[in-house]
């Protein structure tokens, strides 16, 4: 069995938390509620992570403007730029 962690900011009306808060009832997954601020949000990710050895970690969030599924297959950390090596085709 994989061990899947999946994100997602807290709020009321923020998309990404009713998401988790609907998988979270129907599918047994590791959801972390991120706190609405970079530098605590940075540190509850390192803390799980550290914790856990996770397969697959799936970070949702909610982008301005933007009223469709949109993928991000980057990331950065410091100023090194990271690449998912996941296949986003399928």
């Amino acid at each position: 069995m994989m061990n899947i962690l999946v994100l997602g900011i807290e709020g009321n009306n923020n998309f990404s938390k009713i998401l988790l808060d609907n998988i979270n009832n129907s599918i047994n997954l590791d959801c972390l509620y991120l706190k609405n601020d970079f530098i605590i949000s940075v540190n509850q990710i390192k803390n799980k992570i550290i914790e856990n050895n996770y397969d697959i970690i799936f970070a949702f969030g909610q982008k301005p403007n933007i009223k469709s599924i949109y993928l991000e297959i980057y990331g950065k950390d410091n100023n090194e730029k990271l690449k998912t090596n996941y296949n986003c085709n399928k």
